[in-house]
């Protein structure tokens, strides 16, 4: 099952018309994540995971979204990602900066949890002195369970805190072949700075957030995260868990969380801290609104 699913997105990417745009082209894979949400696909997808070495030795770090790789190839990237509270749950404020993927198109299915809220932000920047710049919402809205989103190549976005572990199922591709190519140098993030947007490139946010880095401790978090999906969503095969925890030459973090697994321990959810994604503190929404009006 998994393989054929994998082979008609493929299919229908290659059967494409050149003419077809990306965003149209998403449309047409939406029937399929739905039905990749069934426990059954997403139980192939975690052993898959779990089998390969490459993910069980993949360096999180405190940017990641925990996530399993459904599928990936030079054309598409499609994965389960998993969004958590913070511990003050406060679902006014945004998790992540405002930014856009660049060429990359984003569709988000989310199929379970309450979903969050976003905001999208018309592609048309308005650029001013001192990399400030003027931002006009375009998108305003509730991403709720059982429904789809796509964002566009270089539309800027953001999403707000949970108010409850939500999983979705993202759908990555390039976006189409007129739009600019991504320039590394140029600016995809904005954050709030004496109540105007301002731009960031990604070498400038890094270089911004190594204090904050250095100072949290992160490292279990994505483990947890996984593995708490693992056990919530219903998955029961014990007897492949004791092959991982056998053969996978797991690090201490995946030993430990896998070894609750087999045992079946509660496994309570990680909190997520969005400090790590914002220059400054994390705006409320309502902040944005009043400075980015439609």
């Amino acid at each position: 099952m998994v393989k054929d699913i994998y082979s008609d997105i493929i299919r229908k990417l290659n059967s494409a018309s050149n003419c077809e745009g990306t965003v149209q082209l998403h449309k047409k894979f939406h029937g399929i994540m739905k039905n990749i949400a069934s426990l059954n696909f997403i139980s192939k997808v975690i052993e898959e995971n779990l089998s390969n070495q490459e993910f069980l030795d993949k360096e999180w770090t405190c940017f990641d979204i925990p996530f399993l790789q459904i599928y990936n190839n030079n054309l598409i990237d499609l994965k389960y990602h998993l969004f958590f509270p913070n511990k003050s749950f406060k679902i006014s404020n945004a998790s992540y900066m405002i930014h856009s993927h660049k060429s990359s198109v984003l569709s988000s299915y989310v199929f379970s949890g309450k979903g969050y809220h976003t905001i999208h932000f018309d592609k048309d920047i308005k650029h001013i002195a001192n990399n400030y710049v003027e931002l006009r919402i375009t998108k305003d809205f509730f991403h709720s369970q059982g429904n789809f989103n796509i964002v566009d190549s270089y539309e800027p976005h953001l999403v707000s805190n949970v108010s409850e572990p939500t999983f979705t199922i993202v759908l990555w591709t390039l976006g189409d072949n007129d739009i600019l190519k991504d320039d590394y140098n140029v600016p995809r993030s904005f954050y709030l700075e004496k109540n105007r947007f301002k731009a960031i490139n990604d070498s400038d946010f890094l270089h911004k957030m190594s204090d904050k880095v250095d100072h949290y401790n992160y490292k279990d978090y994505h483990i947890q995260a996984i593995c708490y999906f693992i056990q919530k969503v219903g998955y029961k095969n014990i007897a492949f868990l004791k092959k991982v925890q056998k053969e996978g030459n797991l690090n201490d973090l995946w030993g430990k969380w896998i070894s609750r697994l087999i045992t079946e321990e509660l496994i309570n959810y990680p909190f997520f801290n969005e400090k790590f994604n914002f220059i400054n503190e994390s705006p409320e929404l309502s902040e944005i609104r009043n400075i980015a009006s439609f």
